[in-house]
């Protein structure tokens, strides 16, 4: 099992609550892109790894972006932090 790292975009525990989260360093991220599925149809995922393209340090490493508790966006470090 490899380690991930979490950071709270502002804020932290010591602050004042805020509703956004950003999850970085993860080696691989893996989502149902394009929506709810059921059947065999579900076996039909994204997986985006850090390692093709250069590590969970990369700009494009994948990321997790949280907002008042929902998952607003996954992908590329770059694209989410500049949406």
């Amino acid at each position: 099992m490899t380690s991930s790292s979490f950071r709270v975009i502002e804020g932290g525990r010591g602050d004042e609550p805020t509703p956004g989260l950003l999850v970085v360093g993860a080696a691989e991220i893996v989502t149902m892109a394009g929506g709810s599925r059921a059947g065999p149809s579900q076996a039909d995922v994204v997986r985006l790894t850090a390692e093709d393209v250069g590590g969970p340090g990369s700009p494009e490493a994948p990321v997790v972006a949280c907002w008042q508790g929902r998952i607003a966006a996954v992908g590329p470090r770059s694209a989410v932090e500049a949406a």
